[in-house]
Formats: structure tokens, sequence, C-alpha cells
């Protein structure tokens, strides 16, 4: 009785194989549903024909006046207002912080951390940054001038704290 059942499995699988294999072979012949042999949809006619074809070629940006909503109660504004217009962008002497300073023979270079989100960047004597034009460079601060308010900027002190059995870093005079 057992030799019969496993016939009959093995009868079974070929049939299976076979039905299979007609099926693969007339998808890779034929394709699906015979898509190849059907006409193409026709292209809709409420879009213009431009020169350039293509499926977005009848596409158009709407004026810029529709947009006016969206610049008069801005999304990620807390107060959901417009920023003040001020006739120049004037950055905040408190967002302002010196990390380094690189003397050599023939640079001065200062790398000032600015701006919120901060963003650090190397400045040398005249370049601008935030409204404010760097007016000297030296060993430990630089000084920045606009129009005829000027400002100081100190090296500001980084906390190091030592590896454990280590003696502290011995601090400068001042």
């Amino acid at each position: 009785m057992a030799a019969r059942w496993q016939a009959l499995g093995v009868g079974v699988f070929v049939v299976a194989c076979l039905w299979l294999g007609r099926t693969v072979y007339g998808e890779l012949n034929h394709g699906v549903g015979d898509v190849a042999t059907r006409a193409p949809a026709p292209l809709p006619t409420s879009l213009p024909p431009t020169a350039a074809g293509g499926p977005h070629a009848g596409y158009a940006l709407p004026p810029l006046q529709g947009f006016a909503r969206i610049t008069e109660r801005p999304l990620f504004s807390p107060s959901r207002r417009p920023p003040a217009n001020r006739p120049e962008s004037l950055g905040q002497l408190s967002s302002f912080f010196l990390d380094g300073v690189v003397i050599s023979p023939t640079d001065r270079t200062a790398v000032v951390e600015h701006g919120r989100p901060p963003v650090l960047a190397h400045v040398v004597v005249g370049q601008a940054i935030d409204g404010w034009t760097v007016a000297s460079i030296l060993p430990d601060r630089i000084v920045l001038r606009h129009g005829e308010t000027e400002h100081e900027l100190k090296l500001r002190d980084k906390v190091v704290h030592p590896p454990p059995g280590f003696p502290p870093r011995p601090r400068p005079r001042r």
C-alpha cells in the first residue's frame, strides 16, 4: 500500500512540474496576459502638447502669488509670523565664540563658531561674517567691526578633564 501512495505522490509531482513549466514558458514567450499585443492607452487630450514630450510634458508650476499664504505664515516659525525685515542681517554677538587662532609667518586665521545652529568658520582679516568684519586677529582674541562699532572676541577656555590617574593640567596665570 505504501508503494502505491509513493507512486501517486511521484505522479502528482510530475504533473505539477509540467504545469509549472508550461506556465513559465507561456509568460516568458507571450508576456503576462499578452500585454505586448494590446494597443497602448490613448493619452489624455486635456494636456497641451510640448516639444519635449514625456509623461509630464504639459505640467506647469502655478503662479508664485498662489504661495503667498505660505510666506505670510511660515510653518516652522513658532509664532507663525514672518521674520522682521531688517535692512541688514547682523549676527548677534552672543552667538559668536572664538575657538582658535592660528598665526604663522605668512597668515593669521581664526576659527569662529557663530549662528543658530552653530557653524564653524575659518576667517581671515577683512572677511565678513554675519554682518561683522574681522578687523584684526591677535594671539588670544579677534576684533570684529560693524560700522563704527568694534567688539573684542576673546578665546574661550574649553574645559578638558584629564583621564583618571593623571594630575590636572596647570592653568596659566593671567
